[in-house]
């Protein structure tokens, strides 16, 4: 089965829904690189017919002059015909989630997930 999805607009969502949804910071989004992982909000139909919204993170491979290439880390639950490894082009406006590594976060991977900035400076 061909996957039938698209990408919901982070940007806007958190325009609508200022005091609920928030994303990182626009600059954020654009500095995302190659080896990054990114949550995107994928819109599709379960087996039913039904529209459902997934959370799922995706690895960014590529930095492309029109955003970003990359291949989804995890199977979604209820949206059909996609599944780990699928590849997904998208836009800086689709993040809604930045995978932070190398903070202070320990083994709770709730304070892993930012939407708040943060310098994505390498240690030297």
């Amino acid at each position: 089965m061909a996957a039938a999805y698209t990408l919901d607009d982070a940007e806007a969502r958190a325009a609508r829904y200022p005091d609920s949804f928030q994303i990182p910071n626009a600059d954020l989004r654009a500095r995302v690189r190659a080896g990054d992982l990114v949550k995107l909000l994928f819109m599709g139909a379960d087996a039913a017919g039904e529209a459902v919204t997934e959370r799922m993170w995706v690895v960014v491979v590529q930095v492309t002059d029109a955003g970003y290439q990359g291949t989804l880390d995890n199977d979604p639950t209820r949206i059909q015909g996609l599944s780990a490894g699928t590849e997904i082009s998208f836009e800086p406006r689709h993040i809604c989630g930045i995978w932070i590594e190398g903070d202070d976060a320990g083994d709770d991977w709730t304070k892993r997930m930012r939407q708040a900035p943060h310098s994505f400076e390498q240690a030297d």
